[in-house]
């Protein structure tokens, strides 16, 4: 019960219409924009406009920072993360699941720039991605060095743990 309580206080602090659509990229936004706001930051959400923009602002200092939330999904076609089967030995597909890190950082990270080209955001400005890969089978399951860190640095699992020399 008092989960749900949690929950209903941060829809109504943060609503948002798509909501029901995309649950957990919405959640993500909103458990991100309360959690700050909870910590006393001065947060300000973004309505996007026509020409879109980040989700919302804070500022530190003198300076602005945009802060985007997403939440990767599975993939589809040939990049697809398979999901687990139950009951059964699964592998664990590494490279697809840094893939769709990656992948999430650049399409936000392209996003950025064309914000910065529409004037939406300044270049002077700061820029976070927050990514939760909730959406991603098995990204919990990095061995030495968590998906997400595997994937902004050249780091991964130490050559005993790979599968190269099987």
């Amino acid at each position: 019960m008092r989960y749900r309580a949690f929950n209903e206080n941060l829809w109504a602090r943060y609503f948002l219409k798509d909501g029901k659509i995309h649950f957990h990229q919405r959640f993500w936004e909103m458990y991100l924009f309360c959690a700050l706001e909870d910590r006393g930051t001065s947060v300000q959400k973004t309505m996007g406009g026509q020409n879109g923009g980040p989700d919302f602002s804070l500022k530190i200092g003198a300076t602005k920072y945009w802060i985007e939330a997403t939440v990767p999904k599975a993939g589809n076609k040939d990049d697809r993360v398979p999901f687990p089967v139950k009951g059964a030995a699964n592998y664990v597909p590494r490279e697809l699941i840094l893939l769709r890190y990656t992948n999430a950082l650049d399409t936000k990270f392209g996003k950025w720039f064309e914000w910065i080209e529409k004037k939406v955001v300044s270049s002077d400005d700061g820029y976070i991605i927050a990514i939760n890969g909730l959406g991603i089978p098995d990204a919990t399951c990095g061995f030495e060095y968590p998906y997400i860190i595997q994937s902004l640095y050249p780091v991964g699992p130490s050559r005993s743990m790979s599968t190269e020399h099987l």
